[in-house]
């Protein structure tokens, strides 16, 4: 994986659109989905080591961890 590859995921982390959330996964802190709630599209990488970025890279922009579906009040 090399630096360019994650501008080619950057919407899911830069604002512009704001929809991408994380699914998180069972047990692992540093695992989870790109999701995208408006649409009900996830982002799926085949690349393990550039998915553990991209994911890095949402967390470090305070890109939200959510429950889905999600819990009632």
């Amino acid at each position: 994986m090399n630096a360019g590859s994650l501008d080619a995921y950057s919407d899911l982390w830069d604002g512009s659109d704001p929809d991408w959330v994380i699914l998180p996964s069972d047990g692992n802190d540093d695992g989870g989905l790109p999701y995208n709630r408006r649409t009900g599209v996830a982002a799926l990488m085949c690349d393990d080591d550039l998915a553990a970025a991209v994911l890095r890279n949402m967390r470090a922009h305070g890109v939200p961890v959510v429950e889905y579906p999600p819990t009632a009040p």
